[in-house]
């Protein structure tokens, strides 16, 4: 995991920070989520997940589906400073229990020729005692996603 997965993370969770203590005194519950989002950002551990698959499209049309289907999901993180070599686009999901625990998902287009392409996908989540496989289960996500828009 890069530095830059580990600082979206963090942004996010301060949201979701900020956005308990505002509502705090409405929802006692709120607190425990602004202490929660606070404590993992600190000390949980940073888990990934990375894969590749081929399909059978167009690159151009796989990083179309992949920013519709990002925009319906999650977030399209827009502030990306590390630059790659290839096509990419990275988006802040919803994963694990209930789609409760922050995931940042890269999809990358690796390869490409006139029958279809290469897509690397890699998410990246924190994760506890307790083991939900966010970072898996979003990419998973991402991959039968990406599959159904071109079935």
């Amino acid at each position: 995991m890069t530095i830059k997965d580990a600082d979206i993370l963090k942004k996010e969770l301060k949201k979701l920070e900020a956005l308990g203590s505002r509502v705090g005194s409405l929802a006692p519950d709120s607190l425990g989520k602004a202490l929660g989002a606070r404590i993992s950002t600190r000390f949980l551990p940073n888990e990934s997940f990375s894969t590749q698959f081929n399909i059978n499209a167009p690159a151009e049309s796989v990083l179309e589906a992949a920013c519709q289907l990002f925009s319906n999901s999650g977030q399209i993180v827009r502030d990306m400073k590390e630059e790659s070599p290839y096509p990419r686009i990275s988006s802040v999901v919803g994963s694990g229990f209930f789609n409760r625990n922050l995931t940042v998902v890269h999809l990358e287009i690796t390869g490409f020729d006139k029958a279809g392409c290469t897509v690397s996908l890699t998410g990246v989540s924190k994760e506890g005692l307790i083991k939900r496989w966010s970072a898996r289960k979003a990419v998973i996500r991402v991959i039968d996603g990406l599959r159904q828009s071109f079935v």
